[in-house]
């Protein structure tokens, strides 16, 4: 096969495989490159054979292979149909496959591909985009496609996503997320919309106290919002939500283009129903309604949708969405849809928590709403509060954590706080459950006050954060709301809508509620901490006293009247206040 002797020539059998195969001994002549105009390096006509699949890969050539092509009219190359030695089968698979061209006039040539032979059109632009691209190479014009942008790019998100899946559940602190944040703040102006939101997610996942940061990345959103999908708006919505970015121009420039996209005949389609529980949520959280129209448009939305939610998106919706946004005919259309699909009788206990404070509040503050209701409403309406006493550790709506292994730890008291003890038969009511750290805290404050008190007690389908026992009259309970800094709105001293929405309720109870805010705490030292709390205990005792009938006095174990001190145990007790107060 090595001669260098020029091959005599010959004939080779058309390929059976071919639609246009004669019979099997058919012979026909083989191309010529002379006739061509060409030498050896000319390729042969297009429908002289076909590549094979079972290419030899690259790297596996034969020197003499790589040095020269082999002649079609070699002897190797010569078949029969009778049958093919497994060496002349191979050699001609390679002759096939390889093609080498001399380039002329030192021009660079692109190397020929087995797709090549193909006579289609991908092949065709394949061979002018190798072309084009070599001329550009010879003559300076190419550009290389290597982007140093991308690259950085890629390497920030592959940091921020292993950093992130390593403290997920956690509240990120540090110097290595400080230095991430720098990153992002640099690099937010070449990101594009879905590199923006996968950016806020990733540093919201992790509770990243970095407002300039957040700033920073969502000021690059309206270069977007023009081209962005519903889809897009609606988790850029969720966003701002869950960081409490309380932006009324972010919020109402994407309720304008969201009211547009509501105008399309394919919404349907593309936004499901479990994305606009999300978005009805979103907007409930942020309290924004500067843009009458765009809620609205969102409502009849909504409401035109109804029908497809079913049981298990009916109990994801906000109390506040229900309670606050709702008009009156999306209300009760709400309502009806929650009777057709029985909604939280349908899946766990915990999961009808929103459903259960939506006819709690229901019941205490639009009262006139479900006395219109139809019968079977009504007695769906009540047959969920029964539900919910049953059992009602299950329905009670836990505070809003710090992080996600405090909503675990809270979960997790809750389900020990209400296990009944099998030796008295009572309910484990010593387990304190918190919703921050700010909780943790005023309650130790409040213990080596040596003040009696207990951590997350059941109100209605909410937990109080610290009911203390009043010193001066044991009967009588002082509430503290403890506000974290994750209970205002990012930026603000403003409390968010849901812990509006929780203290309007408990007040509705006949709560009095003393606050507790995080901005006046973390500015006081642990000194100034006791004083403020034993403040706020002593107003709250002579607030007591004063609303105690004289009249009419309630007996309690401790003490014997509410009025005036009558026994030296009740003047022991208020000394020992005063004294307490004074110190």
């Amino acid at each position: 096969f090595g001669d260098e002797s020029p091959p005599p020539a010959g004939r080779v059998p058309e390929d059976p495989g071919q639609p246009e195969a004669r019979e099997p001994g058919a012979w026909r002549k083989q191309w010529d490159p002379e006739d061509l105009g060409g030498g050896v390096g000319v390729l042969p006509p297009a429908d002289s054979y076909e590549p094979r699949q079972d290419a030899r890969p690259s790297g596996q050539e034969r020197p003499w292979e790589v040095s020269r092509p082999v002649p079609p009219n070699h002897p190797t190359m010569v078949q029969y149909d009778a049958g093919r030695h497994p060496r002349h089968e191979d050699e001609e698979r390679q002759h096939r496959q390889l093609a080498v061209v001399e380039p002329k006039d030192n021009a660079i040539v692109a190397p020929k591909t087995p797709a090549s032979f193909a006579p289609n059109k991908e092949s065709i632009r394949a061979e002018a985009a190798a072309t084009q691209m070599a001329t550009k190479m010879r003559t300076g014009e190419w550009r290389t496609l290597y982007d140093e942008m991308g690259v950085r790019h890629r390497d920030f998100f592959q940091d921020l996503r292993r950093h992130r899946d390593r403290e997920k559940g956690t509240v990120a602190t540090g110097p290595v997320w400080k230095h991430l944040a720098t990153q992002a703040k640099n690099l937010a102006a070449d990101f594009d919309l879905q590199g923006i939101l996968e950016a806020i997610k990733l540093f919201a996942s992790v509770r990243f106290q970095d407002y300039d940061l957040y700033l920073r990345l969502i000021g690059e959103v309206p270069r977007y919002v023009t081209s962005a999908q519903p889809l897009q708006l609606i988790q850029f919505l969720r966003l701002l939500a869950r960081m409490r970015l309380r932006e009324r121009n972010y919020v109402d420039m994407i309720g304008a283009h969201l009211r547009q996209s509501f105008r399309s005949v394919k919404l349907n389609d593309v936004v499901a129903p479990r994305y606009l529980v999300k978005a009805a949520n979103a907007f409930a959280e942020l309290d924004v309604r500067s843009n009458p129209k765009a809620v609205e448009a969102f409502l009849t939305h909504v409401e035109h949708r109804m029908g497809e939610f079913d049981a298990a998106a009916l109990c994801k919706f906000s109390p506040i969405f229900v309670i606050d946004f709702m008009s009156a005919s999306l209300r009760r259309a709400f309502l009806q849809r929650c009777a057709e699909a029985q909604a939280g009788f349908q899946g766990e206990l915990d999961e009808c928590r929103n459903i259960a404070a939506v006819e709690f509040a229901l019941r205490k503050e639009n009262h006139s709403v479900v006395a219109g209701m139809q019968p079977w409403v009504k007695r769906y309406l009540e047959k969920l509060k029964q539900h919910c006493a049953f059992d009602g550790w299950g329905a009670v709506s836990l505070p809003k954590a710090a992080s996600t292994r405090d909503e675990l730890e809270q979960v997790a008291a809750l389900a020990h706080k209400h296990q009944v003890n099998p030796v008295s038969g009572q309910s484990k009511r010593s387990v304190d459950i918190f919703s921050s750290n700010l909780h943790r805290d005023v309650s130790s404050c409040l213990s080596y006050l040596g003040i009696t008190h207990e951590n997350g007690v059941e109100s209605g389908p909410f937990l109080l954060d610290i009911v203390a026992q009043d010193m001066a009259q044991a009967h009588k309970k002082i509430i503290y709301e403890v506000n974290a800094p994750h209970h205002f709105y990012e930026g603000t001293e403003q409390l968010t809508a849901e812990r509006k929405f929780r203290q309007r309720l408990l007040a509705r109870l006949g709560h009095k509620l003393h606050h507790v805010n995080a901005h006046q705490w973390s500015q006081l030292s642990p000194a100034s901490r006791i004083t403020f709390l034993l403040r706020i205990q002593d107003e709250a005792t002579k607030a007591n006293i004063q609303l105690a009938p004289l009249s009419s006095p309630t007996r309690s174990p401790g003490l014997k009247s509410i009025g005036v001190p009558r026994t030296p145990r009740q003047r022991l007790a208020l000394q020992q206040a005063g004294t307490a107060v004074r110190a």
